[in-house]
C-alpha cells in the first residue's frame, strides 16, 4: 500500500503504526476497497483500536462525487469505520480476547447487519487524515456491536453505531 507522504509515513512510525501489511494479515479488503492506511493504536484491555486514512485527490470514491467541489461521501466514510472494526475483531480474536466460540472460531470474517444513530457532522475532502477510533461495546451470540468516530482535526466528522456477525470465508475455487 502506497502511503501518502514522506512527512506522513514518518509520522505513522513515530506512533509506532502498525504496517498495511498487518492490516492485509487481518482483514480481507484489498486496494481499491480498503479503506484503512495505517492503525496507530490497539488497546486489548479496553477493546478500542485507532486506524488513520488520509483521503487522496485521486481516490477512487471521489471520483464524480461533487467533481467541482469534492468530498467523501458518507458511506465510504462509514466503510472506513466498518473495516476499522473488522480489524479490531480479527486482532481481539487473534490475541484471544474474545471466547465466544461463535465469534472466535477461525476463518470466519465479519460483516455488517446493522448501522444505527449515524450522524455526519463535518464534510471530509480531499487533504484530510481521518482518524478512526472504533470500540467493541458489547458481544452476544454471534453479534457484535460497536461504535465508532471519525474525526478530522480532532472534531468528529462521523458517528455511529454498528453491528455485526461472523460470516464463514467462501472457499476457494479450484
Amino acid at each position: 500500500m502506497d502511503l501518502i507522504n514522506e512527512n506522513f509515513e514518518n509520522d505513522v512510525e513515530a506512533l509506532g503504526a502498525s504496517s498495511a501489511l498487518d492490516i492485509h494479515d487481518l482483514i480481507p479488503h484489498r486496494a481499491p476497497m480498503l479503506l484503512v492506511d495505517t492503525i496507530v493504536e490497539y488497546d486489548l484491555a479496553a477493546r478500542t483500536i485507532e486506524a488513520r486514512k488520509f483521503v487522496k485527490e485521486n481516490d477512487f470514491f471521489l471520483q464524480g462525487h461533487y467533481p467541482e467541489f469534492k468530498l467523501v461521501p458518507g458511506i465510504i466514510t462509514s466503510e472506513m469505520l466498518f473495516q476499522t472494526g473488522a480489524v479490531l475483531i480479527a486482532q481481539l480474536v487473534k490475541d484471544g480476547a474474545i471466547q465466544n466460540k461463535a465469534i472466535s472460531e477461525g476463518g470466519n470474517v465479519p460483516v455488517i447487519t446493522r448501522s444505527d444513530n449515524t450522524r455526519f457532522k463535518s464534510m471530509i475532502r480531499p487533504g484530510d487524515d481521518v482518524q478512526l477510533k472504533v470500540e467493541l461495546v458489547d458481544t452476544m451470540g454471534p453479534a457484535i456491536y460497536m461504535k465508532g468516530r471519525a474525526l478530522v482535526k480532532n472534531k468528529v466528522a462521523v458517528s455511529l453505531e454498528f453491528v455485526c456477525m461472523m460470516a464463514p470465508r467462501p472457499k476457494e475455487v479450484e
